[in-house]
Order: structure tokens, then C-alpha cells, then sequence
């Protein structure tokens, strides 16, 4: 899985890990966003309970400033860093449109919600671009 992660960044506009790592396996997972209190925010409410349920799996959050010249950089030099990037959606649209985001396999890469229900039926309407 690192493996595949390094080769392309990719953008969601809510944090959604679960699923992305078995916890059969030791991986470090780079998640950026944006900062302060909205990055403690999503350290204590996703990054934390789920690296408590997966003991292999770690977290490192990595703020930005937004945009998407550093993703660019790292795209175009083939030296992905970034697993994980909340982004806004003209950015979500702008890289996928140029290619820098992977399509995420909505029925094997996201878990399930608590109640069974599906990834994709999950998400507030709207919030899910495409593949």
C-alpha cells in the first residue's frame, strides 16, 4: 500500500481514513490540512481513535496553506510525501481535472459506517465529486 501511496497524491474534502490500512500492517499515513484548531479537531476525533484501533498504523498530520502548487510539485517531481489532502472542492475539481488526485474505490477502500451503510450513501449529497 505505501507503495501505491507514493506514487500519486490524493484529495478527499472531509478526513475519511478508515479502511485505507489494515491493521495487519505498519504504515505511516502523511495527512495535511490546514491547521490549528481544525487540525486538533480532526486529530482528536479520526487520527487518534483510529490509530488506537489499528496499533500499525500512524498518523502524522502536516499542515499547508492551502492550494495546490506544493501537490503540483510533488506530483510533477514523482516525490509524493502527502497520503491524504483535505482540500476545497475548486481545488478537488482543479486536481483532479489535472490528474494529481487517484480515483478512490469507494466500495474497497472506505469502510463501512457504524450502522453497515455503504461509503458512498454515507456522505452529505453533493459531497463525493466522481471517482
Amino acid at each position: 500500500m505505501k507503495k501505491m501511496l507514493k506514487n500519486s497524491v490524493f484529495a478527499i474534502t472531509g478526513i475519511a481514513i478508515a479502511g485505507m490500512a489494515s491493521s495487519a500492517q505498519a504504515v505511516d499515513l502523511n495527512v495535511v490540512s490546514w491547521g490549528g484548531a481544525y487540525t486538533a479537531s480532526q486529530m482528536n476525533a479520526y487520527h487518534k481513535p483510529y490509530m488506537e484501533a489499528n496499533p500499525g498504523v500512524k498518523i502524522n498530520s502536516i499542515d499547508y496553506s492551502g492550494g495546490l502548487a506544493e501537490m503540483r510539485a510533488q506530483t510533477e517531481s514523482g516525490n509524493v510525501t502527502w497520503d491524504l489532502v483535505d482540500v476545497v472542492l475548486s481545488d478537488a475539481i482543479t486536481g483532479c481535472d489535472e490528474g494529481m488526485f487517484r480515483p478512490i474505490d469507494m466500495d474497497n477502500e472506505m469502510a463501512k459506517g457504524a450502522d453497515g451503510t455503504p461509503a458512498c450513501q454515507d456522505f452529505l449529497e453533493g459531497r463525493l465529486l466522481s471517482e
